[in-house]
């Protein structure tokens, strides 16, 4: 029997979680006017103390590839990727009791669903719907700015969500009672 190849202690394969601010069908202008960027933004209760350790592992393995790049040691003022979602819930609620991540790619992500087919149509996969991410941390140095980043591998839907877009349903949108007021 083969065994898997272990995976780099970097890469973070996240279980199921909420994910907002999908750009997988259209990649997004990238920071100061940068190459176009796929991303998404990731949501995950505050209660899952094994992601958050995953995670934390894996920025500890990308603050040792990073200190080459930092000089040799770690910067006391390093930006770290996990947001505190508390912060940003007045504004969106679906970040409270939660911390999130912003991952990005130049290169458009694999799309699977919860069986590992392939997905063909991006737009399959939206803001507020549940999907498991694979990520790749890495360590950065740009513009004055050092930190660890979020590389965006792959996404597997999981399931179905409501959308956080403001768009509602069209099926929801055109019931029987505003056919009825409409012919009143």
């Amino acid at each position: 029997m083969v065994k898997p190849k272990p995976k780099h202690p970097t890469i973070v394969v996240t279980g199921p979680m909420l994910i907002t601010f999908c750009a997988l069908d259209k990649p997004k202008s990238g920071p100061r006017g940068g190459e176009p960027l796929f991303s998404v933004c990731g949501v995950s209760p505050k209660t899952d103390k094994e992601a958050q350790e995953k995670f934390n592992a894996a920025i500890r393995a990308a603050c040792e590839l990073g200190k080459p790049l930092w000089g040799g040691k770690v910067p006391q003022q390093l930006d770290l990727p996990l947001r505190d979602g508390d912060l940003k819930g007045a504004k969106y609620p679906e970040f409270k009791g939660s911390w999130y991540f912003n991952a990005k790619s130049k290169f458009k992500p694999g799309l699977v669903d919860a069986d590992g087919n392939e997905i063909l149509d991006p737009s399959e996969i939206y803001s507020g719907c549940t999907a498991r991410l694979s990520l790749n941390l890495y360590p950065y140095s740009a513009l004055g700015n050092v930190g660890i980043g979020i590389g965006l591998n792959n996404v597997m839907k999981i399931s179905d969500g409501k959308r956080l877009t403001g768009r509602g349903n069209p099926a929801d949108d055109f019931t029987e009672d505003d056919e009825e007021a409409l012919l009143s």
